[in-house]
């Protein structure tokens, strides 16, 4: 009799511990990101998705696709990326989400690239290097082309 006891214990127990794995486990989220450039919907590569609040995140793939695992208590996920405005959804109960960024044409303005021209030292802020016709010309050639 003490060992149906002590059976019955142990099933019970084990199913608890069931119980509680599949309460708690993760979700899987999916999703695809884009943007409307010239009225088109154009796939956006290399998007930063992160969880609000970890460190945990990922890129999308070169179609704008993503898959991240949250815990239960991960209720938000941020999607930035150069260029765009950043988003942060919450997360309810959807496993596929479809996002659309949005240009921030504030950002883009400011930044600037030269490739090459003329600038006095005092107006730049930053390390720079100048490189003369003759030091190119001096270095060795490795191929004929």
């Amino acid at each position: 009799m003490s060992r149906q006891i002590i059976y019955k214990a142990l099933l019970l127990s084990v199913l608890s511990l069931f119980f509680f794995t599949t309460y708690a486990q993760n979700k899987i989220i999916k999703g695809k990101l884009s943007s409307m450039d010239d009225g088109k919907n154009v796939d956006l590569p290399g998007v930063n998705v992160t969880i609000v609040g970890t460190s945990k995140g990922t890129t999308t793939d070169g179609e704008g696709n993503f898959s991240l695992e949250l815990a239960p208590s991960e209720t938000s996920i941020s999607f930035s990326f150069i260029g765009y405005t950043t988003q942060t959804i919450a997360i309810t109960n959807q496993t596929f989400l479809n996002i659309t960024l949005q240009t921030d044409t504030e950002q883009l303005e400011e930044v600037v690239v030269v490739g090459y021209g003329v600038q006095k030292k005092s107006d730049i802020t930053g390390a720079t290097a100048s490189v003369k016709g003759d030091e190119l010309y001096r270095q060795p050639v490795l191929t004929a082309s």
